[in-house]
């Protein structure tokens, strides 16, 4: 069911840049099934050496389920920190559940914005929705041991991608998404990623469980080595349907 917009906070730390694309944002938002988890969305207002030296140069932005995992070894900015972490008296906690971060150079175009939040409200989707198959997939990435692969090989890249340049193109129109993912191969600009994203079919279906299903079939005897189910709630490679 739709999610209910106070459970999804957008935090602009440029007030300029929220009169344009708050208004986006919310339209990306609408209408669509969320898991009913608390997100905050940091859109930021300087670039972080922090998180650029872990995720890459050309990184846009990032979502992580931090009440479950914490920062995942990342050092975050205090000041972005703030923002999702809360300190009252003697209690502390998460003010969200999960966490998305839109880096600042991505916030300077709309387009940009746009595209970086629909692709990772994926994540969140996948995250809360699918959440064993989202486990399943990420323990993959952990044990797989050939060649690098693009990002988008894997299950939750390529979905995130699809849903991305689909939810654009309705809120900015084809041209304006096409034109800019043009501009990016010309720049050169994370280039082989935007031929990826300019060569998708919006109308192409995509179910994340059997994309996902041969991935653990390749690497099942090291999964249930390294990754033993410990709760209901964690994939158990032991059984078939592991995803059950």
């Amino acid at each position: 069911m739709p999610i209910d917009p106070k459970l999804i906070e957008l935090v602009f730390r440029d007030t300029s840049r929220k009169l344009e694309l708050e208004p986006l944002c919310r339209r990306v938002i609408e209408g669509s099934d969320f898991p009913q988890y608390s997100l905050g969305a940091i859109f930021d207002d300087e670039e972080r050496p922090e998180f650029t030296q872990y995720f890459g140069e050309s990184f846009c932005g990032f979502f992580t389920p931090v009440r479950q995992f914490g920062t995942q070894c990342i050092r975050w900015p205090q000041d972005i920190l703030n923002h999702v972490w809360v300190s009252e008296g003697l209690g502390c906690d998460w003010k969200y559940d999960a966490v998305i971060y839109i880096r600042c150079r991505t916030c300077e175009s709309r387009i940009g914005a746009v595209i970086t939040f629909a692709h990772e409200l994926q994540h969140f989707k996948q995250y809360g929705l699918s959440y064993k198959v989202w486990r399943a997939e990420g323990l993959c990435k952990q044990v797989y041991s050939g060649a690098p692969l693009a990002p988008w090989r894997f299950p939750s890249e390529f979905e995130a991608q699809l849903a991305s340049q689909r939810i654009a193109r309705e809120v900015l129109g084809d041209e304006i998404v096409m034109g800019y993912a043009e501009q990016k191969i010309e720049e050169k600009s994370d280039p082989d990623k935007w031929r990826f994203f300019q060569g998708l079919d919006p109308d192409e279906s995509f179910d994340f469980l059997e994309r996902t299903k041969p991935w653990v079939s390749d690497y099942r005897d090291a999964l249930r080595r390294r990754f033993p189910a410990r709760s209901n709630k964690d994939p158990d490679f032991a059984k078939d349907n592991w995803w059950d």
